[in-house]
């Protein structure tokens, strides 16, 4: 069965593919008693992390439960199925609100405090963590504080360095990797997606294949890969910049952003691990892309600038989703005259000077 939560269709009762090692080592933990009180849960957004979290919530209030997944069928199965189990609580911000804020913390708060329906033990799954604000924040470090044997809270986020590092020290902290190209692509078409078009919506998530499914649904693949195009012709001096401008504006100011900086962790990844032209686990998008980045510097040169670049784009991502009405287009053509000039040693002064 599954339910919507978030607006993400949730498999409830097993890891997604891609998610096995991550629940192999919770699993681990658990049986062996060792669980944490509090998890942080990180890794790229699109891949996962709630849906898991949730499904491994399920799983260790399954009355039977296998190898790797929840039965299915007891009570608390079904419980879970419906999204009302009286052990698993879900926090995130509320419809119309950006940050969680200290009410809701409040009541996570008096849910730890009462007795376990199913006399096993109580969950908390916080989900977008990074929006706690301030007050809430305050109100979680003293429930983490407090750790009680039968509760466990997991932080769920893609910006673990926005939270408080009060919270964070305080959390056992679990990676989430992001799946390849292969996996992505393959779990799409279990989906129902026709296998090119899986292949080619995995590319233009950046191997985020929840994102994927976003994209599906909007019909905006086009749209990706125009953009990823228009950035590998900046990079060669193809095209002016303000028509990358043009189709980042028809994006959405912040899904573009998000999109820039999701495209320069894959160029990262790709020279980390130096792969090949032919490397069949890359799209020619990628490749071509990647390429625009090779010979101009030291790899170790490059990817300086590359980190520069996405503490810029973090920063940009930041201020258009804090509702303060900065100057969007002026954001965009900034980045992407950054993104122009990454691979020059002016483009390191430049940053640091805006940094500082």
């Amino acid at each position: 069965m599954s339910l919507e939560i978030d607006s993400v269709p949730l498999q409830i009762h097993a890891p997604l593919p891609w998610q096995i090692a991550s629940w192999r080592r919770l699993l681990e933990q658990q049986r062996t008693r060792k669980m944490a009180h509090a998890y942080l849960i990180c890794g790229e957004q699109g891949i996962g992390k709630f849906q898991m979290i949730f499904a491994f919530a399920n799983f260790l209030l399954c009355l039977n439960p296998g190898d790797l997944k929840a039965c299915g069928n007891c009570v608390n199965c079904n419980l879970g199925a419906s999204g009302n189990h009286p052990d698993v609580l879900v926090v995130q911000p509320e419809a119309g609100s950006r940050d969680i804020k200290i009410d809701q913390i409040r009541a996570l708060a008096e849910f730890v405090s009462k007795t376990s329906h199913s006399g096993l033990m109580k969950l908390i799954v916080i989900n977008r963590a990074h929006h706690l604000n301030s007050s809430a924040a305050n109100s979680l470090l003293k429930t983490l504080e407090e750790p009680s044997g039968n509760t466990h809270i997991f932080l769920v986020t893609e910006r673990a360095d926005n939270l408080p590092a009060t919270l964070r020290s305080r959390c056992q902290r679990l990676l989430m990797q992001t799946p390849s190209l292969k996996e992505a692509a393959q779990w799409l078409e279990m989906q129902g997606i026709e296998s090119s078009l899986a292949n080619r919506l995995a590319i233009a998530a950046g191997m985020r294949p929840l994102h994927a499914l976003e994209i599906a649904e909007a019909d905006d693949l086009m749209g990706a890969e125009d953009f990823l195009e228009c950035l590998t012709a900046v990079r060669q001096r193809r095209t002016t910049l303000q028509s990358a401008v043009n189709i980042a504006v028809k994006m959405g100011d912040a899904s573009a952003v998000e999109y820039l900086l999701r495209t320069s962790s894959i160029v990262i990844r790709s020279l980390l691990t130096n792969a090949a032209d032919n490397d069949k686990d890359k799209d020619k998008l990628i490749i071509d892309l990647v390429k625009t980045f090779v010979g101009k510097n030291s790899t170790g040169t490059t990817v300086k600038h590359l980190l520069l670049f996405n503490l810029e784009t973090e920063k940009a991502l930041r201020q258009l989703r804090s509702g303060t009405n900065p100057n969007a287009q002026l954001l965009l053509e900034s980045l992407l005259w950054q993104w122009s000039q990454l691979g020059k040693v002016s483009y390191v002064q430049l940053t640091v000077a805006r940094m500082t």
